[in-house]
């Protein structure tokens, strides 16, 4: 009997647990919507690097364009950059591209593979915990602030379920411009710890700001 009761109790937390939050369903069917409409945008990014570790200090100023295209493209066109404030002349203009692997927390997928536990709110901000239900380099911990009245994203905190090789830790914090007419970040901050070639201890801090953005741009 005790432990048809123990069971009843683990079956109901389990329950409850899993259940998706209304504001966070509120937060999903905005940030899909908004996703369903956003193709392609521009934005100017001004990021600063510093990399520390026993040996030396590396700090790297760039200022770069970014395109995005729809639904996970990005290219990076750096226009000016600088190592320990010296100018760094550009034989020509750099350019990066990247591509997008992480699930998002709020896509219809994102509500399927997270859990989100309620850890504060008022009535100008609602904070969850996010717990991924898998593990894997596309899959985050964190913590995911809303604006409860217009189902804004706040802010995200989020850390990798596995951590890369030789990493002690890869923290990102993205703050969100609710002015902005789709949820798009206007400043991030990484932390990270990890060993380099010379297997000594490193960190590394990146802010960015974006500033500037153009949305759904026509397409030549």
């Amino acid at each position: 009997m005790k432990k048809f009761i123990l069971f009843v109790w683990l079956f109901m937390d389990a329950v409850v647990y899993a259940v998706t939050p209304e504001i966070v369903e509120k937060a999903s069917q905005l940030y899909q919507r908004e996703k369903r409409e956003l193709k392609n945008y521009k934005v100017k990014h001004l990021i600063v690097s510093k990399i520390q570790s026993p040996s030396q200090t590396l700090i790297e100023k760039r200022i770069q364009i970014g395109y995005f295209v729809a639904p996970n493209k990005f290219l990076f066109l750096i226009k000016e950059k600088w190592i320990n404030g010296e100018p760094i002349a550009l034989q020509k203009e750099e350019i990066e591209k990247s591509t997008k692997r992480d699930i998002d927390w709020l896509s219809a997928k994102g509500l399927k593979d997270y859990t989100f536990k309620f850890i504060d709110g008022n009535e100008t901000i609602t904070k969850y915990k996010v717990i991924a239900n898998k593990k894997g380099r596309d899959y985050y911990n964190g913590e995911l602030w809303i604006d409860p009245v217009t189902y804004k994203i706040l802010k995200i905190i989020k850390e990798p379920t596995e951590l890369p090789s030789g990493y002690e830790k890869f923290q990102t914090e993205l703050y969100f411009d609710s002015s902005l007419p789709y949820q798009e970040p206007y400043l991030s901050k990484l932390e990270a710890v990890f060993y380099n070639e010379k297997m000594e201890k490193t960190h590394a801090y990146v802010d960015a700001s974006f500033s500037n953005y153009e949305f759904n741009l026509p397409l030549k």
